[in-house]
């Protein structure tokens, strides 16, 4: 009630004037120093003694109570909206005693420091800036830089959860008394009730974050085995034709290969993979150079952007194009292997025969960008859809490094491709 400046539940018990009175000191520093062992130099106000932290600043509250001589305290903290009550047998003089000493400095240590809140409640609106700002504009630093990622499911969770912690510090800073209610008794269905709900609610935010409709790149969208995008049930992407025009154009012959060409086709897969070595990490491509990112059912394609010619063609040292399995949950992007692309019109070499035959991607115009056509990877640059005349890519090659569907030449650029080839990965680990 004088906490709460004489009020009670609501109702007016004392007049605040009053109150104010009675928690006042009213001695001079020659009446404390003089009073003796009975205020043990504190103040007096109307029935209360003033105190002062006991031990010395910040080893105790500061306000106003009570201590009786067998060691018994009460003290009230406006400060802190504290009330604390000691109780012990030991016949000692106010702040004498160093069990009281002791209680004072545990109750200031374990009470919530402001400074910690505050910090608490920065950080944590730290986390929820940089999630936004990583599903809406992308972040300025890092491996992916200004490009956004889908939300999903998870990141749900993860912001209710930290807007949960800055309330609960909000709280605790408006109310530092709230860390001080008494737990209240619960009957026996509050009880059961109360077991019941902790996994319900851990139960719920699972099914949201793993629900492949809800959970976004961070769900298993299809990395379970046995579901459709995993089975490989879901087409091919780019197989199809836009007003007659494939989607996809193969070049080169189609004919078996010979010994000479299968063993060529080997050691371009070893040259490849001894190549791509460096760049395990996607930080150490766009150190590289490989700064133009193009996105694909989970595949981040790093394409060269520097002035060098030499990653034109077919040169494993010097590889056109890096692809990375990027929607891997809570794992670092997985290198899966290189893309050479010729330069212009040059028809790619087919040093494996058919196991090595290239292809070209049909671009169109929509929304006012080129696209690649079947996979609506949009590149550089704008177009009018009045006067675009729809053109192939220059031609490509795949090499996979990992197991990969179809082999290591293999064009299926599907979400199931890149599934499979991750589960492959991570097996092995």
């Amino acid at each position: 009630m004088l906490l709460a400046g004489g009020t009670h539940r609501g109702a007016r018990i004392l007049a605040p004037e009053l109150v104010a009175a009675m928690t006042a000191d009213h001695l001079t520093p020659e009446q404390r120093d003089t009073a003796g062992p009975i205020l043990g130099g504190r103040g007096w106000g109307f029935g209360l003694s003033i105190i002062d932290p006991p031990g010395g600043a910040g080893t105790g509250p500061k306000g106003y109570g009570w201590n009786g001589g067998f060691g018994t305290a009460w003290v009230n903290d406006p400060a802190e909206d504290l009330v604390a009550i000691l109780c012990t047998q030991v016949l000692a003089a106010p702040g004498s005693s160093g069990v009281e000493s002791d209680f004072w400095s545990a109750l200031v240590l374990w009470r919530p420091s402001r400074l910690w809140l505050w910090l608490g409640m920065a950080g944590n609106a730290l986390i929820i800036a940089v999630y936004v700002a990583s599903r809406t504009v992308g972040l300025p630093i890092g491996p992916d830089v200004s490009n956004p990622e889908p939300v999903g499911g998870l990141d749900v969770v993860s912001v209710i959860l930290e807007v949960a912690l800055i309330a609960g510090c909000a709280a605790l800073l408006w109310r530092p008394s709230l860390a001080d209610r008494p737990v209240r008794r619960r009957g026996s269905f509050g009880t059961i009730a109360g077991l019941v709900a902790v996994p319900a609610v851990v139960i719920a935010a699972t099914t949201a974050v793993m629900t492949p409709g809800w959970a976004g790149p961070e769900g298993p969208a299809g990395m379970a085995p046995g579901s459709p995008a995993a089975s490989g049930s879901s087409s091919m992407p780019g197989m199809g034709t836009i007003a007659g025009h494939p989607e996809m154009k193969m070049y080169g012959s189609t004919a078996p290969p010979t010994a000479a060409q299968v063993i060529a086709a080997g050691q371009l897969i070893k040259e490849t993979d001894s190549s791509l070595a460096r760049y395990q990490k996607v930080q150490a491509a766009f150190a590289a150079g490989y700064t133009y990112v193009l996105r694909t059912n989970g595949e981040e394609h790093l394409l060269y952007d520097g002035g060098n010619p030499a990653y034109a063609g077919l040169h494993p040292q010097y590889p056109s194009s890096l692809v990375y399995a990027t929607n891997v949950p809570h794992h670092a992007p997985i290198l899966l292997g290189a893309m050479y692309i010729e330069s212009d019109r040059t028809n790619g070499p087919q040093v494996g025969g058919s196991l090595t035959r290239w292809h070209s991607h049909l671009v169109v115009c929509q929304g006012g960008k080129p696209t690649i056509a079947g996979f609506g990877v949009q590149l550089r640059g704008a177009c009018n859809p009045s006067t675009w005349t729809d053109r192939y890519t220059a031609q490509m090659l795949h090499v996979w490094v990992v197991p990969y569907p179809g082999g290591a030449f293999s064009d299926d650029l599907s979400q199931a491709a890149t599934n499979a080839a991750v589960r492959a990965v991570l097996s092995h680990k």
